[in-house]
């Protein structure tokens, strides 16, 4: 990142120094050609006279006018900016003219005679019409306009039109994007409108078994209930940004129930949930991952009996303490004997809390030999 600045910043010095270059190579070529042969002993001081005029409105145009005022659409500020830069450009010349006929030694009636006959006339007549000819003197803003500023629109225009060029090329790049995103939303919204499809079946599907199977075993008529809650939440309370803090742990005592359902006595499941507060809120699905570590790359591989235990529990200021510990098979160190993060889903939802939580959550784990702990520490207000 430093070297990529330093680099960005001497491009851009060696792009205006460039610039600087041609300004004084035009001027040279083209002023110089002005100056008389008896005047040779002032002619670079003349040229770096003028030089430094240029270089000026070149400057104020480019990296404040513009930028600031042109680039934006503020005409009124722009107008009066060139304004005020034009009467300074004329109040520099009217000092810097003493300075030149000083060094110069040159009579008067020689620069009378006109460009023809001496390179100080410009200097000359700005003095003559007086500080302030640029107020009132038409002759006074056309020497100005057709000397220093000539020089200076040359590379002015040029960097308008690299503006205007990239401009379009901008606005070309945006239409492409905007289009390619409008395609990819459709594309979203019509893979949504399927996902909600299945998902809404199933639901209805769920409700109608749980209807049939209710007098008939109410065991698994309470696995289907614990299901459909699932999906449900899934399905409505998940596009919230938050959720209550009391949904999201019910969430996982359903989920904790359907899989004891399905590993039966063989895994010794439980669950505390002490001291909540209604009033906390947290973003859903958060916690899941975690409990689902716990089963999927914990006890999973177990033929031994096994055990999860979850606790979840409200300290001072808001803070949420959710623990996962979990039994390990011999396979899983046999298999992942470096592995510290008890599976690949943790680094997932370290990424989410990250983001969403950023300096309010703290993960602590405790790895041993037959057992894996995990502990979320989180700031909920």
């Amino acid at each position: 990142m430093m070297f990529s600045s330093i680099r960005s910043l001497f491009v851009r010095i060696v792009r205006r120094l460039a610039v600087w270059l041609l300004i004084g190579i035009s001027i040279y070529m083209i002023n110089g050609a002005y100056i008389r042969s008896d005047e040779g002993p002032i002619k670079n001081l003349v040229l770096f006279a003028m030089y430094s005029l240029v270089i000026l409105i070149y400057e104020v145009n480019v990296h404040w006018l513009f930028v600031r005022y042109l680039y934006n659409a503020r005409w009124i500020q722009f107008l009066s900016g060139s304004i005020a830069l034009l009467g300074t450009v004329h109040t520099l010349t009217y000092i810097i003219y003493p300075l030149l006929q000083l060094v110069a030694h040159i009579s008067e009636s020689k620069i009378v005679a006109g460009p023809s006959g001496s390179s100080l006339f410009y200097w000359y007549r700005i003095h003559q019409l007086g500080v302030l000819g640029w107020l009132y003197n038409w002759e006074a803003i056309s020497l100005v306009l057709l000397n220093p500023y000539f020089y200076a629109s040359l590379f002015l225009l040029a960097t308008l039109f690299r503006y205007y060029l990239s401009l379009g090329s901008d606005v070309r790049q945006t239409e492409l994007t905007n289009l390619a995103l409008n395609q990819e939303n459709n594309l979203l919204e019509l893979d949504l409108l399927k996902a909600q499809l299945n998902p809404h079946f199933l639901l209805n599907a769920l409700n109608s078994i749980y209807a049939r199977v209710i007098n008939a075993d109410e065991q698994a008529a309470n696995l289907v209930l614990r299901l459909a809650e699932l999906m449900r939440y899934n399905l409505y309370e998940t596009e919230a940004p938050t959720v209550s803090l009391d949904q999201e742990l019910g969430y996982i005592e359903n989920y904790l129930q359907l899989e004891q359902a399905r590993h039966g006595q063989r895994v010794e499941i439980l669950f505390s949930n002490e001291g909540m507060d209604e009033h906390l809120f947290i973003v859903p699905l958060i916690l899941l991952a975690f409990v689902e570590n716990a089963f999927k790359h914990g006890v999973g591989g177990q033929q031994q009996e096994a055990y999860v235990w979850v606790e979840a529990h409200i300290e001072q200021t808001a803070t949420l303490i959710f623990t996962v510990q979990n039994s390990l098979a011999t396979s899983v160190q046999r298999h992942f004997p470096d592995q510290k993060s008890g599976g690949i889903g943790l680094p997932n939802v370290r990424q989410r809390l990250a983001l969403l939580y950023p300096n309010a959550h703290q993960i602590d784990v405790e790895h041993s030999v037959d057992s894996y702990a995990v502990t979320l520490t989180l700031q909920l207000a």
